[in-house]
């Protein structure tokens, strides 16, 4: 699954290229699976925990079967951060 995706996000770069808003990427990536009819959840909130206890929130832009994707732009360049969710 990991390589599926890694491969949707570079063609999606190779097309696009560089310099654009993490949001251009996050709407390419969901065209992409949208055409391949993946179920994702979008702009979802994920609890962060210490002992048990609820110590802050993140917001993950793209969940596919538990992968979490999170976009980051960095010095104009789209990068992809990956971290499993269970």
């Amino acid at each position: 699954m990991e390589k599926f995706l890694k491969n949707i996000a570079k063609n999606i770069f190779r097309e696009l290229g560089p310099c654009h808003l993490e949001n251009v990427y996050q709407r390419a990536f969901m065209v992409e699976l949208d055409e391949k009819q993946m179920p994702y959840s979008h702009e979802v909130n994920i609890p962060v925990y210490y002992k048990k206890n609820i110590v802050g929130v993140i917001r993950a832009d793209i969940i596919i079967d538990f992968f979490v994707r999170l976009f980051c732009n960095i010095n104009g360049i789209a990068f992809q951060a990956n971290h499993t969710y269970v």
